[in-house]
């Protein structure tokens, strides 16, 4: 029997190991194989990489091309500062903030493949089960974008899975410390108060005495620190912290608010199963932080509007399956066995459908993947381009028309002393329109038509590989 056990136990071990082979090895081929294919340069990217390549440099996280008033303050600065850091040490480039992206994807996956493997290491079908759930997730062309775009998802991604495991280590204080940190990384943070506010309210209503390790009043600390730090940093930038939240605030507003009725509805259907839980093992088990978390993620991409959230419908499906799975070992009977897995079947049809349907948002992204040979712009193109701007008078602006392609050039500026900027006022505010120096126009066949919007100063893409052409926008001066 012992023997049984531990060929068992080697056997996860091994399966294991594979599916993080698997993940590694996807990874690192879309790293290098679609480096800057999937996704292309994004515009947010230009304006998360620019204030942490400022911090670096010039230990500030104003930059005059995002706005030539004031700091922006349109998303928290825990990400840009964690670049800052990695600049500083290793210097900077746009391939490494990538890399980067990919490092902490990878490190959110293997956290949650820790969580579920010690819960199933003991049974080899349900064990195989949630590997194959978890490659069909974490290998959706749609989770992995975010761990090859320079945006804040992946960071905090790695933030809640690991408040998901301290929670499920019985450390629900160093829980809310992560998610109260994760604030400063993303505002998303809020979603995540869910699972455990549940807690803290299933706790004083049971009357449950809740000790406080000093492991977990120490994090505490740490949080209020980070928290209040952020605070103070919000009163002295106050009034572009107003402003630039009525920006998002009016963005979001472009969709219902946890796209309407059918979200409202899914999630309160979802409910039922974390509330089963509680009622069923008067306990909070790991099945009920499971799918807590799980509606969590969902109700985030819900209320997101975002397709760069595709990731969090798949991560809580995910969640709430696993929360099933892992307690058909303690079913007895064929009845109580039959009930979990008959209320998979559409979880499932649902993950899929997210991690590997046709989604409108989404499918112009899709075509990228079958032209890997294709480079966004050629090697050629970035080092003639930037040749061109270290050759720039010192103090010259220049506009690359918000595209995405600013975070090529970023050290090549700062060697040139030139400045670069979107045609518009700010990353918020499209009037007044800036007086801008040179324009450095690049085009590439795998713009999709829809980032279009952004030209706005007369110099429009087209979607040709026309590559990088600067112009003198005032030669007579």
């Amino acid at each position: 029997m012992q023997h049984l056990l531990l060929k068992k136990i080697i056997t996860t071990n091994s399966l294991s190991f594979i599916f993080i082979g698997i993940l590694a090895l996807t990874l690192i081929i879309q790293r290098t194989l679609f480096g800057f294919e999937f996704p292309i340069p994004w515009n947010d990217e230009t304006a998360f990489i620019s204030q942490a390549f400022a911090l670096s440099t010039d230990n500030t996280l104003y930059v005059w091309g995002l706005n030539q008033e004031r700091t922006v303050m349109w998303m928290p600065p825990g990400y840009m500062i964690l670049l800052s850091i990695f600049y500083k040490v290793l210097g900077y480039s746009y391939e490494l903030t990538r890399w980067i992206s990919s490092a902490l994807y990878f490190i959110s996956v293997i956290t949650i493949l820790y969580i579920v493997k010690n819960k199933l290491k003991y049974n080899l079908t349900l064990h195989i089960t949630t590997l194959l759930l978890m490659l069909s997730t974490f290998l959706s062309p749609y989770s992995l974008t975010i761990a090859n775009i320079a945006r804040m998802e992946s960071f905090h991604f790695l933030l809640i899975t690991l408040s998901l495991l301290f929670a499920i280590k019985k450390l629900p204080i160093v829980t809310l410390a992560l998610v109260i940190s994760s604030a400063v990384v993303h505002y998303n943070a809020v979603y995540f108060l869910l699972p455990i506010g549940t807690f803290l309210i299933w706790t004083i209503i049971n009357r449950r005495n809740l000790t406080i390790r000093p492991i977990e009043l120490f994090s505490l600390c740490i949080a209020a620190i980070i928290i209040t730090v952020y605070f103070l940093f919000i009163i002295k930038n106050i009034h572009g912290f107003i402003y630039d939240m009525q920006f998002q605030f009016e963005w979001k507003k472009i969709g219902e608010t946890m796209s309407g009725r059918k979200g409202w509805g899914t999630l309160g259907i979802l409910s039922i199963i974390p509330i089963s839980f509680l009622a069923i093992q008067r306990r909070f088990s790991t099945s009920a932080w499971l799918s807590l978390y799980g509606i969590a993620f969902i109700a985030m991409a819900l209320n997101g509007h975002n397709m760069w959230y595709s990731f969090a419908f798949q991560t809580g499906y995910l969640l709430i399956i696993s929360s099933l799975l892992i307690i058909l070992p303690n079913c007895k009977t064929g009845l109580t066995k039959a009930l979990p897995l008959a209320i998979c079947i559409p979880l499932l049809v649902l993950q899929l459908n997210y991690a590997w349907g046709h989604h409108d948002q989404f499918s112009p992204m899709l075509k990228l993947v079958k032209t890997p040979y294709q480079p966004f712009l050629s090697k050629e193109t970035l080092d003639r381009a930037k040749n061109e701007i270290l050759a720039l008078p010192p103090g010259s602006s220049i506009s690359f028309g918000y595209s995405g392609v600013e975070s090529f050039f970023f050290n090549e500026l700062y060697q040139a002393h030139a400045k670069w900027g979107i045609p518009g006022h700010s990353v918020t505010q499209l009037q007044p329109i800036r007086k801008i120096d040179y324009r450095m126009h690049c085009d590439s066949s795998l713009f999709p038509s829809y980032l279009f919007m952004f030209d706005w100063d007369g110099y429009p893409r087209i979607g040709k590989n026309t590559g990088c052409k600067l112009f003198n926008l005032h030669p007579g001066e």
